[in-house]
């Protein structure tokens, strides 16, 4: 049985570890005190909503590690031990850690192989695979790789830019709003690295469920079909109370990270190893176009193939999907060559012959070719137990269902991976530089006071021109009430002192002024008092204007406020 959940929304948490989870660091001696977990919602094809819970995933990053031609095995791993214990160290001086956290922020250093990011390279180099606990210390231990307190080198560091989701998502071929298979045959069914369901689950019928909730474009008569986990359907070797419920989702499942078959579906492509190699490929690739059109490389648009295909034959439509040629060109190739081709072609040989020629230190390490390479090292923490499963019922559910490199080392002799008590015995030296840690410490707190004092800074100004524009807007706390209140006395106070002044208009039948107050009165009685005092002022005006004279602005008195 496989569980398939759509994912719609990823995030993580740390917590303690559980029967699922690693529980010790080879850089410290005490059990560790919290680990990472990747959290999934999504729903099941049936509809469910479920939330998943992922162990044994940890974020990481990388950086160069030169392999001197002299070293064995055991001194790379002495080296690598040694290089962890100071790292661990210098971050422990950089943060002063609580005691239940000291030394407990490396989760294990894989020895790998890879193609360098930056620039133009072929051919493998080494690199130190550092899985951390804490994805918010990446930074800072970042900053203090690049100090050069450790060792005395400055380490550049390579994919510290991916966030801890992103890795996940990436390492084992999952996409948003795809779906993320579980195995529950196999390696689910295992008591330490396998699947549970956490308890109680629901009785709802299967039937009953499907008339209610449809999930994606799938048609009812799929939906019918289509497994709801309830109580009786889900195995009790699946089921567990160990872990209490933290979701309010129908289904909460926990998994490790060994029961995504997801990842059974990614091939490796060492397309940068060997120059000529790569040459190879592209040659064969132009010798057959159509193959090359079926290949779906960026796997993310091959998931939207899937979908359309599966939504084609819902609706009956048998037709086969059209496919976009990469060579489907109109134009023409001449038959000329470029002039500028052979001296082209002449630089490109030599550069296939200076990629062979073993010009890096570690090209030609005799232990390079039991290094394993970036692709594998997802696997690097799976423990013994997977192993054991792998070789048994598991190849026949990746000859059933899925493609997988294989991986011939079961765990990479290289790595520092282990419980601590199998280094007790290496003595390590400290080669932490004090100095460059204070140095740090004190730089980095002149840059948080300098960006607390800009935040305050800028917070004031805010408050700035939220203030100007209260003054601009400021009522004084006066209500209406209160202005109306000190208008009527001031007019009170002011109208024995002052004479009498009456305006009216024709149209002013709204509003009448009577000792100096302005009082609303009704329409009939506005018209008749502004009718009688028109009158009189008329009969006034008409014996003092009756002489022929200019008119003199004078003559007005003014309105004395």
């Amino acid at each position: 049985m496989t569980i398939s959940i759509r994912i719609v929304d990823i995030d993580h948490y740390l917590q303690r570890p559980c029967f699922l989870d690693r529980t010790y660091s080879p850089f410290c001696n005490d059990p560790l005190s919290r680990v990472p977990v990747i959290r999934i919602f999504g729903s099941t094809d049936a509809g469910q909503k479920a939330c998943v819970h992922i162990h044994q995933i940890y974020p990481y990053f990388f950086v160069p590690y030169t392999i001197p031609q002299e070293y064995t095995s055991e001194d790379i791993q002495k080296s690598i031990f040694q290089f962890g214990t100071c790292l661990n160290q210098a971050f422990d001086q950089s943060t002063r850690p609580s005691p239940d956290k000291k030394n407990q922020h490396i989760a294990a250093i894989v020895l790998v192989k890879g193609v360098p990011f930056y620039g133009y390279h072929t051919g493998y180099q080494t690199f130190l695979k550092i899985y951390i606990i804490d994805p918010s210390e990446k930074q800072q231990m970042i900053d203090i790789l690049q100090s050069q307190a450790i060792m005395g080198t400055h380490f550049q560091p390579f994919e510290s830019h991916i966030p801890f989701e992103l890795q996940f998502l990436m390492d084992y071929n999952l996409y948003g709003m795809d779906w993320i298979h579980l195995d529950t045959d196999t390696i689910g069914r295992h008591a330490e690295i396998g699947l549970r369901f956490r308890l109680p689950l629901v009785d709802t019928p299967k039937s009953e469920y499907n008339k209610s909730q449809v999930s994606g474009s799938a048609s009812m008569s799929e939906m019918h079909d289509k497994l709801v986990y309830t109580s009786e359907t889900v195995p009790v070797i699946l089921q567990s109370d160990v872990l209490a419920r933290e979701s309010h989702c129908e289904l909460e499942i926990d998994a490790t990270s060994m029961c995504i078959l997801n990842r059974l579906d990614l091939t490796e492509r060492d397309i940068h190893a060997d120059l000529s190699y790569e040459m190879k490929l592209q040659k064969h690739d132009l010798l057959n176009p159509d193959e090359v059109a079926k290949r779906k490389l960026v796997k993310s648009l091959e998931t939207i193939w899937k979908d359309e295909a599966k939504r084609r034959r819902a609706k009956g439509n048998t037709e086969p999907l059209w496919s976009v040629s990469q060579t489907d060109d109109q134009r023409v190739p001449s038959s000329v060559p470029w002039t500028s081709e052979p001296s082209l072609r002449s630089i490109l040989n030599k550069m296939i012959e200076r990629s062979g020629s073993g010009t890096h230190t570690n090209r030609n390490h005799v232990l390079l070719n039991d290094v394993m390479t970036v692709f594998q090292s997802v696997e690097a923490l799976y423990p013994q137990e997977y192993y054991q499963l792998k070789k048994g019922t598991i190849n026949q559910l990746e000859k059933s269902r899925h493609v997988a490199t294989p991986q011939e080392k079961e765990m990479n002799q290289f790595s520092i991976i282990s419980d601590p008590s199998q280094y007790k015995a290496w003595i390590t030296q400290n080669y932490v530089d004090t100095d460059l840690i204070d140095s740090y410490l004190e730089s980095k707190a002149k840059d948080d006071n300098e960006e607390q004092h800009f935040e305050l800074d800028h917070e004031e100004t805010e408050q700035q021109i939220l203030g100007d524009d209260a003054f601009d807007n400021d009522d004084y706390g006066l209500k209406e009430s209160d202005i109306a209140k000190w208008i009527k006395e001031f007019e009170k106070r002011e109208g024995s002192s002052r004479p009498m002044v009456d305006i009216e208009y024709e149209d002013d039948d709204d509003y009448i002024r009577q000792g100096g107050a302005m009082k609303p009165q009704k329409t009939n009685s506005l018209s008749e008092q502004v009718g009688q005092k028109r009158k009189l002022r008329l009969e006034e005006n008409d014996t003092q204007y009756t002489e022929d004279k200019p008119f003199q602005i004078s003559n007005i008195l003014p309105d004395t406020m």
